[in-house]
C-alpha cells in the first residue's frame, strides 16, 4: 500500500493535468512546498474541485506514488472570501503566493514559512484599505528573514559597533547596516545605499509587530517610499 498522511495546506496555484486530473501545488505544515495530483479533479462532477482554489487553507490527506504524489481528500477549512472578493486584496495575495512559490524548494518542511502565509492571508481577509506595497513588502522582508537572510539592523556588520542615530548604510550584499565610518573604508560601493535612522525603525518594528499592529502605522509619503525602495533592492539581490 502507498504510504499516506495527513497534513494542512494552503494551495498556492492549480492547473489541468492529463485529460481529468489536477495537479496543485501547495504549501503544507508538515512537508513544506509539494506538487500532487489530483485524481478526476479536473471533471466537472469532482467533488475536491471545490475545495481547490488557490488561496484555500485545506485538511488534506496525500497519498505516495510511485510516480507522483496524490491528494486523495480535501476539506477547505478557510477561503478567504473577502480576499476572492475584493480585486486590490485578491492582487496582493497573489502576488505573495506568487513569491512563495517562487523562494521555496520542493519537500523541504517549513514550519514557519507556512504559519506566516496564513497570518498574513487571514490579515489581509479581515482588513481593507491598505497600503498593498508596504504590506507586501512586510511580507517580503519577513519571508526571507525566516529562509535565513535576516537582516542585520542593530550592529554594523563591519565593526561590530551598535547603529547609533547618524548617518547609516545598507549593505545589501553583506546583508546589513553599516556606518559612516565603516562606509568610508569600503571599496565596494555597489550594493551600499543610504539609510535614514527613521526607515531603519520602521526595518526593526516590522520584524517584531504583527500585520494587525503595523496596519494602525501611520506613516508619510517619503518614508513608505523609502522602506519599500530598500527592502525591494534587497529582496531582488536574493531571488
Amino acid at each position: 500500500m502507498d504510504e499516506t498522511y495527513n497534513t494542512k495546506a494552503i494551495i498556492l496555484r492549480r492547473q489541468i493535468f492529463r485529460e481529468h486530473d489536477l495537479r496543485v501545488r501547495v504549501l503544507s505544515l508538515q512537508a513544506g512546498k509539494l506538487d500532487l495530483v489530483v485524481r478526476g479533479g479536473a471533471k466537472l462532477s469532482s467533488k475536491l474541485a471545490g475545495h481547490l482554489e488557490p488561496l484555500n487553507y485545506v485538511n488534506g490527506m496525500v497519498v505516495r506514488g510511485r510516480y507522483y504524489d496524490y491528494l486523495g481528500t480535501a476539506v477547505s477549512k478557510n477561503c478567504f472570501i473577502n480576499i476572492k472578493g475584493d480585486f486590490d486584496r485578491l492582487n496582493l495575495a497573489s502576488q505573495v503566493v506568487r513569491t512563495v512559490d517562487k523562494s521555496l524548494r520542493e519537500n523541504e518542511p517549513l514550519v514557519n514559512i507556512f504559519r506566516l502565509l496564513n497570518e498574513f492571508l487571514i490579515f489581509l481577509n479581515n482588513n481593507q484599505n491598505l497600503n498593498s506595497d508596504f504590506f507586501y513588502n512586510i511580507f517580503v522582508l519577513r519571508l526571507f528573514s525566516e529562509l535565513g537572510y535576516l537582516p542585520e539592523l542593530y550592529f554594523c556588520i563591519t565593526c561590530g559597533n551598535k547603529i547609533i542615530d547618524k548617518r547609516n548604510f545598507f549593505n545589501f550584499a553583506q546583508g546589513g547596516l553599516i556606518c559612516h565610518n565603516c562606509k568610508r573604508q569600503n571599496q565596494n560601493q555597489k550594493n551600499i545605499l543610504t539609510v535614514s535612522n527613521d526607515c531603519i525603525k520602521i526595518l526593526r518594528l516590522t520584524l517584531q509587530k504583527n500585520f494587525f499592529d503595523l496596519y494602525k502605522l501611520d506613516l508619510d509619503k517619503n518614508l513608505l517610499s523609502e522602506f519599500n525602495h530598500k527592502v525591494q533592492l534587497w529582496a531582488r539581490y536574493y531571488l
